[in-house]
């Protein structure tokens, strides 16, 4: 599915709408997997690749870089990212 910032590669996972973070520094998408089984999406920059790309719980405090420009999901599970340029 495309935005118009970001793609994935593999139809079970789409990316939610995305919102600007709550301290107005970055983006916030929202990857979901409708997989019974765990996927690999690999991420697609439309716009140009983010500076900074890091996982984030729903409070929206960076985590872990995201590396590769790959996101490993869960069954029917949610990635959160927290996109900096």
């Amino acid at each position: 599915m495309k935005t118009n910032l970001v793609a994935v590669d593999i139809p079970p996972v789409f990316v939610s709408p995305l919102k600007p973070s709550e301290d107005g520094q970055a983006t916030i998408p929202r990857l979901c997997s409708v997989s019974d089984k765990p996927e690999t999406a690999k991420l697609t920059w439309l716009a140009g690749q983010p500076k900074s790309i890091r996982h984030c719980l729903a409070d929206e405090e960076a985590d872990k870089a995201c590396t590769h420009n790959q996101v490993v999901l869960l069954p029917s599970g949610i990635a959160t990212l927290r996109l900096e340029n």
